[in-house]
């Protein structure tokens, strides 16, 4: 445990203050009409937190997005290169993700939309990688007990157990692991950025809280592990700990306190200082599971360079199962900043809002060109433009806006092209005065006119706009 210990500060330190390669992308974006001006500034850099130096930019990655954009690679890849050009509905793929720009016009204003996601975001095949892991870790387990207390009385029940019961429960609690790296940050206020040490704070808890709760031990007993653990590392005895365990595990499996330990608990408590070592030695001579490794390799389950040693093929198992790719460093994923240039107030997104920059989002792009690692940043934003001259021309006021003029032209779109001209040329029509609330009142589309009291109370959802504007002409004049 010590070594653990030292271990874990030494990469602590060691990242801190060595550095690393690091990519970053600035977006900046300008509502033009129906098209979005898009500008990418990009480049590489290596070195610590006191110097740092531009290097080379990944060939295929600067093909790609100067293809996209219509231009020639640059000649010089060791620098910071843009990219710019307008694109209108859909987002370019140029930074590993997807998305989409909605311009909508009315004579009352017009309204725009725009949402984009960075990364890959084909998170079943993460959740299935993490099934097949911790299942492959449990059927691991399995075979070494087999091989280790398979001729114990009793040992058909227990293995029953492993299979049943702690199969379900180790399956449990990776998905408590994979929902915190999934959604963790997903959904965080704007300007605020993910605590890794709260998240990872918060999994310990809920995981002892499972364990507690699915009787695998007291939390009351928390003190007696922990001096169990410390004299297992001072004394190199792990009797006592297993002790605890096991009797922890026989009271879920129903039997007594005061009961004698089943068979196969008892003997790996009799035999608890060579089960490393026995571990260890399973691992690394058992044809069965070096041919599984082998063939792991071979659909690409495990990873073509995994190497045997210790308990590596376990321990590789369980990190598939149970590590999130938390950024504790500040360097995971390549580094995102963007900027939506416009001058109103956003009705809504998930960035932040400033009068003097626009909406600003930042980020990282995980799993850039890969799949399953960690829920994609997606960034929004809505806002509208108000034609104030010809709200006021024709109403006297201003009757539309903000939420209330997206709605207006949900509402518009959804009109047929003669429903659309009855209404634009009845509007264009208007003035302001003490009939106008009237004039409203009494509008129907050409194919209600016959009773238009009657369609209009029937088809309340075809008038509610006209009823909004009636409602905003009685508020307070502005």
């Amino acid at each position: 445990m010590t070594s653990v210990r030292s271990g874990c500060a030494a990469l602590l330190f060691i990242a801190l203050l060595v550095g690393c390669k690091s990519t970053h992308f600035e977006l900046e974006l300008r509502p033009e009409g129906d098209e979005l001006y898009r500008k990418v500034t990009m480049w590489s850099e290596d070195g610590d937190a006191q110097e740092k130096h531009l290097v080379e930019f990944a060939l295929e990655d600067l093909q790609r997005i100067a293809d996209i954009y219509g231009t020639d690679v640059p000649d010089d890849r060791v620098a910071r290169h843009v990219f710019e050009r307008s694109f209108t509905g859909k987002t370019p793929n140029d930074l590993g993700g997807a998305g989409w720009y909605l311009y909508g016009e009315t004579s009352m204003g017009s309204v725009f939309a725009y949402s984009e996601r960075f990364g890959e975001d084909e998170i079943a095949n993460d959740l299935r990688a993490r099934e097949w892991a911790a299942n492959s870790a449990i059927d691991v387990l399995i075979a070494w007990l087999d091989t280790e207390i398979g001729d114990k009385p009793d040992y058909r029940e227990f293995r029953h157990f492993v299979d049943d019961v702690v199969r379900e429960d180790l399956w449990n609690l990776v998905l408590y692991s994979w929902g915190h790296d999934l959604f963790a940050g997903a959904a965080l206020p704007p300007g605020q950025v993910v605590d890794e040490s709260g998240i990872m704070l918060d999994m310990v808890v809920r995981t002892i809280a499972y364990l507690a709760d699915h009787d695998y031990f007291d939390p009351l007993q928390i003190p007696e592990f922990v001096l169990a653990g410390t004299q297992a590392d001072e004394h190199d005895d792990l009797t006592p700990l297993f002790t605890m365990i096991a009797r922890q595990i026989a009271a879920k499996m129903g039997v007594p306190d005061d009961a004698v330990l089943p068979a196969p608990l008892a003997a790996l408590v009799a035999d608890a200082n060579n089960l490393p070592a026995s571990f260890e030695e399973f691992e690394a001579t058992n044809e069965d599971l070096r041919q599984a490794v082998d063939d792991w390799i071979q659909s690409g389950q495990l990873e073509e360079d995994f190497e045997y040693g210790d308990d590596a093929v376990m321990l590789e198992l369980l990190d598939g199962a149970f590590v999130p790719e938390f950024d504790f460093f500040g360097r995971g994923g390549d580094q995102l900043t963007a900027t939506l240039r416009i001058d109103v107030e956003p009705i809504a997104t998930n960035g932040l809002w400033d009068p003097e920059v626009g909406v600003t989002w930042a980020g990282a792009i995980h799993g850039r060109g890969k799949t399953g690692e960690n829920l994609p940043n997606i960034f929004y934003a809505t806002w509208g433009e108000v034609n104030e001259a010809f709200q006021k021309q024709h109403f006297g006021k201003l009757v539309v806006q903000d939420q209330a003029l997206m709605d207006y032209w949900h509402w518009h779109a959804g009109l047929d092209k003669d429903q659309l001209k009855q209404w634009d040329n009845f509007i264009s029509a208007l003035k302001p005065g003490p009939d106008l609330a009237d004039e409203l009142r009494h509008f129907c589309f050409a194919s209600d006119e016959a009773d238009c009291a009657q369609a209009r109370d029937e088809n309340r959802s075809a008038y509610f706009p006209v009823n909004n504007l009636i409602w905003a002409l009685r508020t307070e004049q502005q």
